[in-house]
């Protein structure tokens, strides 16, 4: 939509100055007779002429300015804006794991565990719309985007009519969408010493 808005205005700007380009170009061919008539114009209305065709050109850009640029500035900081404070929620830094919780049958989850928490205090859910951030035993980032589940990747029937995603031979919750399975399961399944490190801002 921003994107329409900017392109609408810049062709209403360039319409608007050829416009006036034609009707220079216009003026000053009747000043000098190119038509083969007499001159319609005389060098001295040229000069009103010219000031009249200013003011119509910049009353163009004026308009294309309030019903275009400036509609379209304003959402793109209003959406910056939004973007900074959607995400401005809880942050929790800490290492990847998972757990599997008895009352969904043992499926597994995605969790972070924080730093300085122990025991069950430590688990926080990775949840739909969060945004996620891993870094490489090497502080390189390996995934830096929001948490957009997709629960039919990986969906293998266990019993008839019941099923779940599976990854990496283990029945899971979901899959980050655009993901393969298995690739998603190895960020969280891994060794204790292994474990990748990360940060969470839970969704607003």
């Amino acid at each position: 939509m921003t994107a329409l808005f900017i392109i609408g205005g810049i062709i209403g700007w360039i319409l608007i100055g050829l416009r006036s380009i034609i009707w220079m170009i216009n003026t000053t061919a009747k000043i000098h007779g190119y038509y083969g008539e007499e001159p319609e114009v005389r060098f001295t209305d040229f000069f009103k002429i010219r000031c009249h065709q200013d003011f119509v050109f910049f009353l163009g850009l004026s308009v294309v300015a309030v019903f275009w640029f400036i509609p379209a500035i304003i959402i793109i900081v209003a959406r910056k804006s939004y973007e900074k404070t959607k995400y401005s929620g809880a942050r929790y830094t800490g290492v990847l794991s998972r757990y599997k919780a008895p009352e969904t049958e043992w499926v597994t989850h995605w969790n972070l565990l924080e730093d300085g928490k122990i025991g069950f205090d430590a688990h926080v859910p990775i949840e739909a719309g969060d945004h996620l951030k891993v870094f490489t035993e090497d502080g390189l980032v390996l995934f830096d985007d929001i948490i957009n589940p997709d629960y039919r990747a990986g969906w293998t029937e266990l019993l008839s009519g019941y099923g779940a995603p599976r990854a990496l031979g283990c029945s899971v919750c979901w899959t980050q969408r655009g993901w393969k399975p298995d690739d998603w399961a190895k960020l969280f399944i891994r060794n204790e010493d292994e474990r990748l490190r990360a940060e969470l801002i839970r969704k607003v």
